[in-house]
């Protein structure tokens, strides 16, 4: 049986070298933007948002680990996660928008309520459709197909810096985790 594309993460310590954090970090996070592009591709429920999640968090990632990887590889592979979350935006803007509107008209009395349900939810459906199908047509693409392959190179080969061969713990360490804990906030 061959090893998967993208291994599992590993914990990383203070006195491991920085470049292991950007390491673990992007082994976690790819094989999340794999699964869910799987899960998209199978229209199950909440995938486009958790693909849109994996992608900010690569991303996210990427910019606070800035001084530990190459800056044009970084920078390309942020622009091509922002390049797919946003050809997922409209599938999901309008699942988001379908939902709430749901909500708010089941508080409405029994006749608005279906007049909201009849006339309003086919019209957002078909936005909801139509945004898939955008989708969709993004992730047969030959661009994001490259992408998922920057992706599983990435995984296995990070493009550090020198400054990535510190150990953690004087290349400020603390200062990293915390500005990765604060963008996952965010997020």
């Amino acid at each position: 049986k061959a090893p998967p594309d993208v291994l599992p993460s590993f914990q990383v310590s203070p006195a491991d070298p920085c470049g292991d954090a950007v390491h673990a970090h992007l082994l976690t996070h790819v094989r999340r933007f794999l699964l869910q592009d799987i899960r998209v591709r199978m229209d199950l429920p909440d995938s486009v948002h958790q693909m849109r999640v994996a992608a900010r968090r690569l991303r996210s990632g990427l910019r606070v680990f800035s001084p530990l990887v190459d800056p044009a590889w970084s920078r390309h592979l942020r622009d091509e996660l922002g390049w797919a979350a946003s050809e997922l935006g409209l599938s999901r803007d309008s699942e988001v928008l379908l939902t709430r509107l749901d909500e708010h008209a089941d508080e409405l009395d029994a006749g608005d309520s279906a007049v909201i349900h009849s006339h309003v939810d086919p019209l957002l459906q078909g936005k909801v459709e139509a945004g898939r199908a955008e989708a969709l047509e993004a992730l047969r693409s030959e661009r994001h197909l490259d992408l998922l392959d920057a992706l599983v190179d990435a995984a296995a080969q990070p493009q550090l810096t020198e400054a990535a061969a510190a150990e953690a713990v004087t290349a400020g360490w603390e200062a990293l985790q915390v500005r990765a804990v604060e963008r996952e906030r965010l997020l």
